[in-house]
């Protein structure tokens, strides 16, 4: 049954090179990161970031934000592959302020944050709330995600480690 949901494409693949985070400079390389994300999707490809950890995310979505912009009518979802939120507040961005950081920027774009999470922990606590100026505060794991054209995907190890991990 499952091979029927196999998906094949013909694209050729390609290494874009690597992003380096050089001491305490993670903005400017999430910068860099953003600038060479919607390079890839100016050029129709389709980039698959592979960092560390999710500082990658808010990078990445700032190359896809910049892409969607000159997209009418794109409407793009966040699903994040982690057993924690990565929804918490902070001077400046590291791990665990990325999708807040999505929000925000939502937020700032008038755009609903369109964000749902797989795989938390039981341990996790709460999720810290989106601002409240964002025009789609509510998660959207609690509402019908329909009409989206696109999906920006974060996915983080310690997911795996709780899946394969026994209990």
């Amino acid at each position: 049954y499952l091979i029927s949901c196999a998906w094949e494409q013909e694209r050729a693949g390609y290494d874009g090179g690597n992003v380096l985070c050089e001491g305490d400079a993670l903005e400017a390389a999430q910068f860099v990161l953003g600038t060479h994300a919607a390079a890839v999707l100016e050029a129709g490809h389709l980039p698959l970031v592979i960092g560390g950890g999710h500082e990658v995310a808010w990078g990445s979505w700032q190359g896809l934000a910049t892409w969607a912009m000159k997209q009418p009518g794109k409407r793009v979802g966040v699903l994040n592959f982690d057993a924690h939120f990565d929804l918490r507040a902070g001077e400046v961005g590291t791990s665990g302020t990325p999708f807040r950081q999505i929000a925000e920027d939502c937020a700032a774009r008038n755009w609903p944050f369109r964000y749902a999470c797989f795989g938390v922990a039981r341990a996790t606590k709460k999720p810290a709330a989106p601002p409240a100026t964002s025009p789609a505060a509510r998660p959207m794991a609690t509402r019908p995600a329909t009409g989206l054209r696109g999906a920006f995907v974060a996915m983080a190890i310690s997911t795996l480690w709780m899946f394969f991990m026994p209990s």
